[in-house]
């Protein structure tokens, strides 16, 4: 079993939040999947997480744009003023099978996002 581990872009421009709230549906973490890889992902993702969840988000509009995009979110266990939101897909080639799964974690201050920590880890089992 090997693991990747690395920041993930998840997000294009087209889901920048204006006004408060997406401006668009962003794309789903599948798609997400199929479009960056590696170190691709791994140097574009906090720049483009900051795009659709820039720094002063409110937290309902934050969770709103990850949960559109697939994630579950829920307050951290033991940590006040984190939310914690994950998005898990299995997918298989015929030679391995993949677990990966997305956490981003928003650190939230009055109500408001003031960081977001964005993790990708991949778990491949070989099948044959």
């Amino acid at each position: 079993m090997r693991s990747q581990f690395g920041s993930v872009a998840f997000f294009t421009t087209a889901a920048i939040i204006l006004a408060g709230r997406a401006s668009s549906m962003p794309p789903a973490f599948q798609d997400i999947e199929s479009a960056y890889a590696g170190d691709q992902a791994r140097d574009a993702g906090r720049a483009a997480i900051l795009q659709a969840v820039p720094i002063g988000t409110s937290l309902e509009n934050a969770e709103a744009v990850l949960r559109d995009a697939g994630a579950r979110c829920k307050p951290r266990h033991g940590e006040p003023g984190a939310i914690r939101c994950s998005y898990n897909e299995m997918s298989n080639d015929g030679d391995a099978i993949d677990d990966t799964r997305w956490t981003t974690i928003l650190h939230v201050q009055d109500g408001h996002v003031v960081n977001v920590t964005v993790d990708r880890e991949v778990d491949t089992r070989v099948t044959s």
